[in-house]
């Protein structure tokens, strides 16, 4: 089974571990995707770059995430996936521990996307820091009376889409060992996102020059909620139809604050107008009631009712694997085609 999973995800806030039992049972390492070259030198004002002294004329441009691969890599050629999680400004891989040790274990290399802005803080220390604006940062200093900050982080949530394309240089570009085989499969690659992390998953196909198997929302339509949801309603809604890729498009009864699903199934009713249309999935689970040891880190957090049920629903041990193996039948059957 060789396809490249991409899967876009974001962070916000502050990090927390998904379960304090989870730990990421496969090697991990640090790797930059951006830029590439050494040589590179940035347009003045590249939102992915820090720039400072006289006239801004010294600049720092990097991006990085993690790479988690299997135990055994000798093989080659393994499907993979970009994982790029909520808009968090402290990014941490173990956030989406249940979700990785899920993929790797079938046999997927995975690469947690931190993105611009973000500082990473896996494993209780700072790593690194991600160089250029952090989305919701950009959109404060952007909105007005008129352009609400939604509206401007939906739309830069989109052009991140770009950075990915990146990404996918980078693990393509990966070998085994000192062999000259691929550690990835470039026929095969799937982006999944949460929340503000879907925005960017929808986006990628229209933003990137490789090949994408698939793309997979997870809970982008409890973006929508809210006073200002027409802005990510619309973006959504374009991104979806501008898609090359199948998309998968999920959400837990949790994410409504009306118990509707009309969020999830206007992003899966954009998709209807583009070619991939055919091979899209949504799939709705009904609310589940959060244990109290996770109702505590959402309280601690001042985490209103859908983001505590769209994040637990993605991050619990039992609730991935309620939902994880329909993504992962999904995923099989459209990378086939």
């Amino acid at each position: 089974m060789n396809r490249t999973i991409l899967i876009s995800i974001f962070i916000a806030a502050i990090a927390h571990r998904a379960t304090a039992d989870c730990t990421i049972a496969y090697p991990m390492q640090q790797k930059k995707y951006w830029p590439q070259s050494s040589s590179f030198v940035p347009n003045a004002g590249d939102h992915r770059c820090d720039f400072g002294g006289p006239n801004n004329s010294q600049y720092d441009c990097q991006l990085s995430g993690w790479l988690i691969t299997p135990n055994n890599t000798s093989i080659g050629y393994f499907p993979a996936v970009i994982y790029v999680d909520d808009a968090w400004r402290n990014v941490d891989r173990h956030n989406a521990c249940e979700i990785i040790n899920a993929m790797v274990g079938r046999g997927f290399v995975v690469f947690y996307a931190d993105q611009r802005g973000q500082w990473d803080y896996s494993g209780g220390s700072y790593r690194f820091h991600n160089t250029g604006y952090y989305t919701w940062d950009w959109a404060a200093m952007n909105a007005s009376t008129f352009i609400p900050a939604d509206a401007i982080a939906a739309d830069y949530l989109g052009d991140e889409s770009k950075d990915l394309d990146y990404a996918i240089s980078m693990i393509e570009g990966l070998k085994v060992g000192s062999s000259s085989t691929p550690l990835v499969d470039s026929r095969h690659v799937t982006i999944m996102g949460r929340e503000d992390g879907a925005v960017t998953a929808i986006a990628a196909p229209a933003h990137v020059s490789h090949h994408i198997a698939a793309t997979v929302d997870l809970g982008g339509g409890s973006r929508h909620w809210g006073s200002n949801w027409k802005y990510w309603n619309d973006t959504i809604e374009a991104d979806a139809a501008a898609d090359s890729a199948p998309l998968f498009v999920q959400e837990v009864e949790n994410e409504s604050p009306n118990h509707t699903f009309w969020a999830a199934m206007a992003a899966f009713d954009g998709a209807f107008s583009s070619d991939a249309a055919g091979l899209g999935k949504l799939a709705l689970y009904a609310a589940f009631t959060p244990p109290s040891d996770e109702q505590t880190v959402c309280n601690n957090n001042g985490w209103d009712g859908q983001t505590c049920g769209n994040y637990w629903f993605v991050n619990d041990h039992d609730k991935v694997a309620r939902w994880w193996p329909v993504v992962y039948d999904w995923i099989y059957r459209v990378d086939a085609n």
